[in-house]
């Protein structure tokens, strides 16, 4: 890796085997070197491709003190261990980002707040203890307490390196807790969130919840015998099933296919009745 380069002590920039500007970071990476110098791989920590949803990335970059990185990467290796599956690198920067500006603003006695972080909690309850994680390393570094709203903001934050955006996430755990709250109105019972049907629910529904926002929907294949079979053994779970389609058509203009009725109608049988069939 030769720099093209120097943005600062712990980032260069240099070209890849096909012609693009990146971004290396690792500490000390540049001390005494100069442009055109070879830097040693094996201290490198980050790589940044810049691409178009990241268009000041050399900036942001640049703006961030390295020290953040570092709790980052701390948080990422854990949240690797958690997950079980990469997180890319713009995830890293993006993290590191917001963990500055919250300290930041901590700094100043400004703390952000939102009132979905208990549903976050719920909804995204391994990303939310990795989050609590780098709460914990934020203390110890930066002697700052950090509150949950900052912990769910973490959470999304991480759970985006699936390719969701935050602001997605947002509308997905909307989705996610207004169609929980119409099964609950409907059956009038409180549902067990420790159950495994439960937690199957609401993995399909932060997945069917995607599927309204990107207009995607299920094919259907040749489910309308079954969910015909269902829509009867099942009447009352169908029936709710009906009620999440009128609100989603309400409020996101996204007509249910057959198959989403029948796996819906599926899952609220489960959790209702507790059949496991």
């Amino acid at each position: 890796m030769r720099i093209k380069k120097i943005l600062n002590n712990n980032v260069i920039t240099f070209e890849s085997r096909n012609g693009d500007e990146n971004i290396a970071m690792g500490k000390g990476i540049a001390f005494g070197k100069k442009k055109g110098d070879l830097v040693d791989e094996n201290i490198v920590d980050n790589i940044f491709v810049p691409d178009s949803t990241l268009k000041n990335i050399t900036d942001m970059v640049q703006s961030i003190p390295y020290a953040y990185f570092e709790i980052t990467s701390e948080i990422l290796k854990y949240a690797k261990l958690i997950l079980a599956k990469p997180i890319n690198s713009k995830t890293n920067l993006l993290l590191a980002d917001h963990i500055h500006g919250a300290v930041e603003r901590a700094k100043d006695g400004v703390f952000l707040k939102t009132n979905l972080s208990w549903d976050i909690k719920r909804f995204y309850p391994d990303e939310y203890k990795i989050a609590n994680y780098g709460l914990d390393l934020i203390k110890e570094k930066f002697e700052i307490d950090l509150d949950e709203s900052e912990a769910a903001f973490m959470a999304l934050n991480i759970a985006s390196s699936n390719g969701n955006n935050d602001s997605d996430l947002y509308e997905v755990t909307e989705i996610v807790l207004q169609i929980i709250n119409i099964i609950r109105r409907e059956f009038m019972v409180e549902l067990d969130e420790s159950s495994v049907s439960y937690y199957r629910m609401i993995n399909h529904l932060k997945f069917f919840a995607d599927r309204i926002l990107t207009n995607h929907t299920y094919n259907d294949d040749n489910d309308d015998e079954l969910l015909d079979i269902i829509k009867v053994k099942y009447v009352n779970s169908y029936n709710a099933a009906l009620k999440i389609g009128d609100f989603v058509k309400k409020n996101y203009h996204h007509d249910l296919s057959q198959e989403e009725l029948l796996y819906l109608t599926i899952h609220i049988e489960r959790n209702i009745y507790k059949r496991e069939e």
